[in-house]
């Protein structure tokens, strides 16, 4: 794990001294193990580097022995030995046991094709003085962040946005990207909330021209596709097989590590296995409660503990602990992102970085195996038509019990779909939806929602263009606006606190492995992720499976706002009324606050942004 920085331009070694403090306090959270400048004719890099696989040999900036190819990445190939032992038959040799030197060789082997080799997560930026290019990539799932800014004659690269604004006078809000997060809580695709820098997308390959920094093309990373199976039987041996063996490559590490541990099928699921790969192992689990360990979701993870046999650690997220954080998380998250339990996450991880210097989560298997209730509803749509949805109708008493039950207490958030028949895939869009700009909510003013409409129709639009059948939809819809904004938390809170989070499930086998799926398959027994439940029972505790009601924990925000904790936030959200209605032409603090829904996120996304805003001193101009 680490934070780099690249500069390229006729003075780049020059301003990167300058900011070179700046810089540091940018990104020295992210690798403070070592510290390591590389100067060339044109281009400056900095890298901060925290020490995991070879520590003595792994140092970066990495060069080729010709020095014409040098490398600087971020993240953790997890099948570098078996990469470098096929590298070695065709003649390389190798002077470190670091997987960023299986990356430059395999690199040199294949050129770019060589990321569509790698399992695990990667942001990698390659400066090819022999083809005279720059090469950014990022591992299919987009776990490991990469920005950019090209402008004005310069390239700047880093592992976060942060570290690029230390080159500028002052941040400009994108606000194209804020009506995105006002529809999705998140930027789906290319954009920043920043104006002027991009990320590289996931999955992506950007090359530059080297001499003159002109972009010269943007490619998926291509894989060879998996073998389609016809039978069910199968493709379920297929998935314990290939999910087995990716968490066996992730977890080959000598290093003490945590685990996240909940009341769910992933984490379970990722610490059960783990438990039967390293049975000689001890394991520490980590994980919070809501107001007290009284919280009912609690006891699920501690008897989940108890059944794996490990240690638990747990801290209390209540609302003198969440304020006390909340500035710190909006500065180091780089951006405002939909979910305030991500302030839990990043005191979760600061739990485990006491511990460990790994921690592992199960991200990823809810979207690529569909976790979520809009899942199940658009693939019920499909099969039974809307009707289907509502409790007690002919429709709702053919479809499979197991579905029923999944879709108990969740009426309100299915009445919707129920009241309008649409398409299936039009229904899982709406749902993914954080404001509903199909409906007309009460207090959104017009002019703002045909902006959200247009933006919703526009995604929706791109996604079904390059899908096919609801199958690929769903996924590419999970996987491209849901997925991003989970793992961009997911690396903040874990690089916050100088340790590596690891996702196991987030790689390209495991995709592939999606991609090649029925409906039918992944919803066996009429289940959330039913091919998972099926294929790993002997693993996953029986309780955990029989669960129909587990829904990730919702922070009480508003009710904590409303205290005495969350006074001095309350009273600054309602100074910037002002600013609001210059962003929205509306009174968006008002609608916010005063939502009927007490599960709506308006008011997390109007004091997240407001304090981001407030942090990085960002111009709305």
């Amino acid at each position: 794990m680490c934070g780099f920085f690249a500069t390229f331009s006729p003075d780049a070694g020059q301003r990167s001294l300058e900011l070179q403090a700046r810089l540091a306090e940018a990104l020295e959270h992210r690798g403070p193990d070592d510290f390591q400048t590389l100067h060339l004719d044109g281009c400056h890099v900095l890298f901060w580097r925290l020490s995991i696989v070879d520590v003595a040999g792994g140092r970066q900036p990495m060069n080729s022995a010709d020095g014409q190819t040098t490398v600087v990445y971020n993240g953790e190939i997890y099948n570098y030995k078996a990469l470098k032992r096929g590298l070695v038959r065709r003649g390389h040799t190798f002077r470190t046991e670091s997987d960023t030197e299986v990356l430059l060789r395999a690199y040199e082997e294949w050129g770019v094709a060589a990321f569509s080799r790698f399992e695990g997560m990667f942001a990698a930026c390659i400066i090819d003085r022999c083809h005279n290019r720059v090469v950014l990539a990022r591992d299919v799932l987009g776990v490991k962040p990469l920005y950019f800014a090209a402008e004005q004659g310069r390239l700047v690269i880093a592992s976060e946005q942060k570290a690029i604004l230390a080159d500028r006078q002052t941040p400009c809000l994108d606000r194209s990207a804020f009506t995105s997060y006002l529809l999705l809580q998140t930027v789906p695709d290319s954009r920043t909330f920043f104006s002027g820098i991009s990320k590289v997308q996931p999955g992506m390959v950007l090359e530059f021209a080297f001499d003159c920094l002109q972009p010269l093309s943007a490619e998926p990373i291509r894989r060879r596709r998996s073998v389609e199976q016809r039978r069910y039987v199968d493709y379920r041996r297929n998935v314990r097989r290939t999910i087995i063996e990716q968490v066996r490559l992730a977890t080959d590490t000598e290093l003490s590590a945590c685990f996240h541990l909940s009341g769910g099928i992933d984490s379970n699921l990722l610490v059960g296995l783990s438990r039967r790969l390293h049975p000689g192992r001890s394991f520490t689990c980590v994980s919070s409660y809501v107001e007290g360990p009284a919280d009912p979701e609690f006891a699920h993870i501690r008897q989940a503990a108890e059944h794996h046999g490990v240690r638990l650690k747990s801290v209390d997220v209540n609302a003198e602990t969440f304020f006390d954080a909340i500035d710190d998380v909006l500065y180091y998250l780089d951006e405002p992102v939909g979910d305030p339990g991500v302030v839990a996450q990043f005191l979760v991880n600061r739990l485990a970085s006491e511990e460990a210097k790994l921690v592992y989560s199960g991200q990823g298997l809810d979207e690529m195996f569909f976790g979520y209730s809009r899942d199940l509803a658009a693939y019920t749509i499909e099969q039974h038509g809307s009707s289907a949805l509502v409790p007690g109708s002919r429709a709702f008493q053919r479809i499979n019990a197991n579905t029923r039950q999944f879709f108990r207490g969740w009426e309100e958030f299915l009445r919707p779909l129920a009241a309008v028949p649409m398409a299936p895939d039009l229904a899982l869009f709406r749902k993914l939806c954080r404001l509903d700009a199909f409906d007309s909510p009460p207090g959104l003013h017009k002019e703002v929602l045909q902006a959200l409409r247009q933006t919703a129709f526009d995604y929706f639009s791109q996604l079904k263009g390059r899908t096919t059948g609801l199958n690929e939809f769903m996924l590419e819809t999970e996987i491209s606006v849901q997925l991003p904004s989970l793992l961009h938390m997911e690396d903040r809170a874990s690089m916050r606190h100088s340790i590596e989070g690891r996702v196991p499930f987030c790689t390209a086998s495991i995709l592939d492995l999606a991609r090649r799926s029925k409906l039918s398959w992944t919803f066996t027994n009429g289940q959330p992720k039913g091919v998972l439940r099926d294929a790993f029972k002997d693993v996953i505790p029986q309780p955990i499976l029989e669960r129909r009601q587990k829904v990730g924990r919702p922070i009480p925000f508003r009710r904590w706002l409303a205290g005495r904790e969350g006074a001095p936030f309350l009273d600054d959200l309602r100074k910037k009324r002002e600013m609001f209605y210059d962003l929205l032409k509306m009174d968006f603090v008002t609608y916010a606050l005063d939502h009927p829904n007490p599960r709506d996120r308006s008011a997390w996304a109007a004091v997240s942004l407001s304090r981001w805003i407030d942090l990085y001193d960002v111009s709305l101009s």
